[in-house]
């Protein structure tokens, strides 16, 4: 979605975001969270694919 598009939805969101990301920057990951009204959750130890390294994280981080 572009800039316009995340800032124009009316949604509940959270932005959960591998702190070792190597395909999308934590850059990316704020700027979504921003756009969408969100909080911004980064999960340490985690890659791309955080819900697979650290599914007990991710978890936490959406239904704490």
């Amino acid at each position: 979605f572009s800039r316009f598009e995340l800032e124009r939805m009316k949604i509940k969101a959270l932005v959960v975001w591998g702190a070792e990301d190597s395909v999308d920057n934590g850059t990316a990951g704020r700027a979504s969270a921003r756009d969408l009204g969100a909080q911004f959750v980064e999960i340490p130890g985690a890659g791309h694919l955080s819900m697979l390294a650290r599914p007990g994280l991710v978890a936490s981080a959406i239904a704490p």
